[in-house]
């Protein structure tokens, strides 16, 4: 089985913690242990498993600028007149999708680190994530 996720984006490097809403799908898998396949569709979104604060969201999103500054001239723009180059450069270089491994309907992970969504696209958008085993 497959479960669908919404999340209501607001664009613009916004960053949703989504960890509650993947634990909430673990009952409902086939079994109660294995790896959580945990995807956002979207190509200007990126998904990781991190240590959820501010400092670490201003580091990765500073990071993200410096190997691919938003005010560079994209050949996504020449090509379809989309300002937002950037958006896909990041979202490739994070990905959208990550395995989380769990038992007993619960993360095995740190409570430390949450399940992150970021959108980085000019746009509010409604984005899906989809949680299976």
């Amino acid at each position: 089985m497959m479960y669908e996720i919404q999340v209501r984006s607001k664009g613009f490097n916004s960053h949703y913690d989504i960890t509650e809403q993947v634990v909430s799908v673990l009952p409902k898998l086939q079994t109660t242990e294995g790896l959580a396949k945990v995807f956002a569709v979207g190509s200007t979104i990126g998904l990781v498993s991190m240590r959820y604060e501010e400092g670490a969201v201003e580091d990765l999103l500073e990071t993200l600028e410096s190997i691919s500054p938003k005010g560079r001239n994209y050949a996504h723009f020449r090509t379809s007149k989309d300002p937002n180059g950037f958006a896909h450069v990041w979202s490739s270089i994070m990905g959208s999708s990550i395995l989380v491994p769990y038992r007993s309907s619960s993360l095995m992970v740190s409570n430390t680190h949450r399940i992150v969504l970021f959108d980085f696209d000019l746009q509010h958008s409604t984005r899906t994530i989809f949680v299976s085993n």
